[in-house]
């Protein structure tokens, strides 16, 4: 079962990373919105990106203004 999850799901995942210049934004992301590393890191790739955030984490109701958050 866990060899057919990867042959499904592994080649539809893409992994974005933060180019290092923009690290500096993470800490004003993370005051402006009140977020912890992590939902900064993520709000930052959004932005740049131009991408939505699916997510259950109700700690994104607080850039939703910003960028597109499904809630799930």
């Amino acid at each position: 079962m866990f060899n057919q999850f990867i042959e499904d799901v592994l080649p539809q995942v893409v992994l974005l990373s933060l180019p290092k210049d923009y690290y500096s934004s993470l800490v004003r992301n993370a005051k402006k919105y009140s977020l912890d590393f992590d939902d900064a890191y993520q709000t930052r790739i959004a932005l740049s990106q131009e991408i939505a955030i699916a997510t259950m984490d109700k700690d994104f109701l607080k850039v939703k203004n910003d960028i597109s958050v499904q809630f799930i």
